[in-house]
């Protein structure tokens, strides 16, 4: 996936705004909304099209020139072999893999239930941190849902969290029995 600009939206995202914009307004303002939504290449791209141009035909020209291009097997195996970045927020990686199987069942028609069972089970093996894999081992290995594995998740990292920022809190600033003792030997000095 190509990392996107800040304040902009992928073509996916796009595509889909599109999608829901086309379902509730006429093809004028939907195609008015696209001249003054689209940017850069994009503009360039429908400037070419001419002002007599459809937003089909748009659609289609700029599917051409920024839809995904990767198979379904490769789309497929990238979501097999994905892992979690250090970075990645539960959230963030169990929405990167959705993104992923949304592209591949574009293509190919994947059941529901058959994508619950690939998205719980690559987001678990693909998680970085071990303490919640081991967390959440037994959890993934009954008949969870993949969004109630999720939110189990996202409740042992938030706890993790709170955990490491008290330690770190307990780090900067000296124990209650520290404090006593410096101000016991300043009162000391002082008599």
């Amino acid at each position: 996936m190509e990392p996107v600009p800040r304040n902009e939206a992928t073509f996916e995202e796009w595509k889909l705004e599109v999608e829901c914009v086309k379902a509730i307004y006429s093809e004028v303002v939907v195609l008015q909304a696209i001249r003054k939504a689209l940017k850069g290449q994009a503009k360039r791209i429908m400037l070419h099209l001419g002002p007599n141009a459809s937003v089909e035909m748009i659609e289609l020209k700029l599917e051409d020139a920024f839809g995904n291009i990767a198979s379904r097997d490769s789309i497929l195996s990238h979501f097999f072999l994905a892992e979690q970045k250090e970075t990645d927020s539960i959230i963030e990686w169990g929405l990167s893999l959705e993104e992923m199987l949304l592209q591949a069942s574009r293509n190919t028609a994947i059941n529901a239930s058959e994508k619950e069972d690939m998205l719980k089970r690559t987001f678990w093996r693909g998680l970085q941190n071990e303490v919640l894999k081991n967390a959440s081992r037994v959890q993934f290995e009954t008949d969870i849902s993949y969004a109630n594995l999720k939110k189990k998740l996202r409740a042992k990292e938030f706890e993790i969290r709170v955990q490491r920022e008290k330690k770190e809190k307990s780090k900067e600033k000296p124990s209650y029995k520290a404090r006593q003792a410096v101000i016991s030997s300043s009162d000391e000095k002082g008599e």
